[in-house]
């Protein structure tokens, strides 16, 4: 869900907010059906549209985690605790159903993403010789596995590959995007990175992108932006 604008079915034209997601009690029209306008603000026009049912729980919970997000920064304003369903301590166990509507669900980012992706572009600020150079290339399996390795030139004699086998999952951030989570065993700074997926529709072309921040032992920070791009049968797109 990209951001749109959403028209209230109870006042259709008192207010129509810049939103990105919006929680509606049923109460007022108590399982009846009612029709949700939605239009784009701007970006694609291939929408997809995330339904959930949820639970009062989750309702509760989303509330009072909205009000905590509009005090912030404020010193004046109330407290705002989190709503809890937990005996003895805090949290939210808390359910929905999804439906989804749209050109691009679930299903098909995970049918898109299978594949073999390599390093197309890196920024490095500050510049980073090594890490300009380094090759990296995985593959993302149907079965959730990955193959693959990183190829750091530390010097013109020596030569570090890693391995990257492991596994992926992939995840949605609240609509926004998804993220392809790898994991593997190595412990480097690609262990546990979140890549963004990028396409608007179904026959588009993914590519993947992140951005890190690494941060040494003496507490100097590099800052690394990689794009991925994805092979074809035929080779490189």
């Amino acid at each position: 869900m990209r951001r749109f604008a959403i028209q209230d079915p109870f006042s259709p034209y008192v207010d129509r907010p810049d939103v990105t997601a919006a929680l509606i009690n049923d109460s007022p029209f108590d399982g009846k059906q009612f029709n949700l306008s939605l239009s784009m603000v701007f970006g694609s026009q291939n929408l997809s549209t995330y339904v959930r049912s949820t639970s009062k729980a989750y309702y509760n919970y989303y509330l009072s985690k909205t009000v905590q997000e509009n005090t912030a920064g404020l010193p004046f304003a109330e407290p705002a605790p989190l709503k809890s369903n937990v005996l003895g301590g805090q949290g939210i166990f808390a359910g929905y159903s999804l439906h989804v509507d749209g050109t691009l669900t679930p299903k098909d980012i995970e049918d898109q993403v299978v594949g073999t992706y390599y390093l197309s572009e890196t920024q490095i600020y500050p510049s980073d010789p090594d890490a300009v150079s380094a090759k990296i290339k995985f593959t993302l399996h149907p079965n959730h596995s990955v193959t693959g390795f990183m190829q750091y030139p530390s010097d013109n004699d020596s030569m570090v590959v890693i391995s990257l086998d492991g596994g992926y999952t992939i995840t949605n951030n609240e609509s926004y995007y998804h993220l392809v989570q790898l994991h593997h065993n190595a412990k480097t700074f690609f262990r546990n990175v979140g890549l963004k997926i990028h396409t608007g529709a179904k026959n588009q072309n993914i590519y993947l992108s992140t951005d890190q921040t690494v941060v040494d032992g003496d507490g100097n920070y590099t800052i690394i932006s990689r794009t991925f791009l994805k092979q074809n049968d035929d080779g490189f797109r």
